[in-house]
């Protein structure tokens, strides 16, 4: 005979689970967890996202440089006193240079994420379920994510608005999807060539490569870590089902 299941699953958010985690934390400590603690969280996450711009800026100029070592070693015109010939040569320790620091960036990122899921769980103890409230102080807080104008009294915003909205939603979208595939494929044509044109051997090439997809490995687990989603048991339903039979 089959045992029933006492739990259901479902795909859950890893941010939406620790967030209640928080929650649940912060109201059952509310005597302890002061606005002194939440006043240093906010420093922390403040730090951390200054960390994460900085290493990003930095990618910017080395990815420049990937592209410009694509370019055929023949070609004798120079790019900010740069040239293909000379880049090809910094091909390896450019993309591991590259690899470490957006492995860095998703540990900072990680990091940041969850001091703002703790400012977001304290700043839905503080709004009590108001909305406006909660959106005001996650303005204060620096974690709203795109504050827009709403409907308020007697001014009502109509279609056009809510067209616009999706319109700038649609296009934000597929520029981040095409920039996105754009660095992804810039990158694998990189190893590509290293591969088969090594500036020092197939040996050392190859290490290169394994390093790299071993941080980019380790990166989208991050990734997947900080957003989800995940599945979760929900013991609760499983019960109650029991209870029901």
């Amino acid at each position: 005979m089959r045992v029933p299941r006492l739990y259901t699953k479902l795909w859950v958010r890893a941010s939406t689970l620790r967030q209640a985690r928080y929650l649940e934390t912060i109201r059952k400590n509310d005597g302890v967890l002061g606005d002194k603690y939440f006043e240093e969280v906010d420093k922390r996450r403040s730090s951390a996202a200054s960390l994460r711009l900085i290493a990003s800026i930095v990618q910017i100029p080395i990815f420049a440089l990937l592209v410009l070592s694509l370019i055929p070693v023949d070609a004798s015109s120079s790019v900010l006193w740069t040239s293909p010939a000379s880049n090809k040569n910094l091909r390896e320790i450019l993309i591991v240079v590259s690899a470490v620091l957006a492995l860095v960036t998703s540990f900072i990122g990680y990091h940041h994420d969850v001091l703002a899921e703790i400012l977001a769980a304290h700043v839905e103890r503080q709004s009590k379920d108001d909305k406006d409230v909660q959106e005001m102080l996650k303005i204060s807080y620096g974690i709203a994510l795109f504050p827009l104008p709403t409907t308020q009294g007697h001014l009502e915003l109509g279609r056009g608005f809510r067209l616009f909205v999706h319109i700038f939603a649609a296009l934000s979208a597929i520029t981040l999807v095409i920039l996105a595939l754009g660095t992804i494929f810039i990158r694998l044509k990189v190893l590509e060539d290293i591969y088969f044109a090594p500036s020092f051997s197939t040996e050392v090439s190859v290490w290169v490569i394994g390093f790299v997809f071993l941080c980019d490995v380790v990166g989208l687990l991050i990734f997947l870590l900080t957003t989800g989603p995940i599945v979760a048991r929900n013991i609760a339903d499983g019960r109650a089902k029991e209870a029901v039979d």
